[in-house]
């Protein structure tokens, strides 16, 4: 019985097919024109648990299925939406992620630059960079990642 306790913990392929936790965690901050924006509880949509202190908003979701999952965050003051669609390509899998959304609105311009890591099949994390860029204008702001 502890052997197969120590097993399961020690070998990272079932560790993460037990694991309890947040399958999918982050931290989120926007910028508008170069000012950095005090996001509210009510800014962030499509989490099981969120708390926003300052300019960072700290996100998480259970998960625990394939598939996608869409964060929304509402950017106060531009009456626009944000969807960052995280991808579980393994129903086990457990994603980080650091997320700056920067929106230059003389530009036209949104871009999303940070990381986020991932596992892959044997259960070893890798990490990955966000760096994208996509006009203000386009009919639907969205970012998607997984691994």
């Amino acid at each position: 019985m502890v052997l197969a306790g120590a097993v399961c913990l020690l070998y990272r392929p079932f560790y993460y097919r037990l694991y309890m936790g947040d399958r999918i965690k982050g931290n989120i901050s926007v910028t508008v024109d170069n000012e950095m924006i005090s996001l509210n509880m009510a800014d962030i949509h499509g989490c099981d648990k969120w708390n926003v202190q300052g300019w960072n908003a700290s996100v998480a979701v259970k998960g625990g299925e394939y598939g996608r999952y869409d964060i929304g965050v509402d950017i106060p003051g531009l009456e626009r939406s944000v969807t960052v669609a995280c991808h579980q390509y393994n129903w086990w899998n457990v994603t980080r992620f650091d997320l700056e959304i920067l929106v230059d609105t003389q530009k036209n311009f949104v871009t999303y630059y940070g990381e986020y890591s991932g596992l892959d099949e044997i259960g070893s994390s890798h990490s990955y960079r966000i760096d994208s860029t996509q006009e203000l204008s386009d009919d639907k702001l969205e970012l998607s990642f997984g691994i």
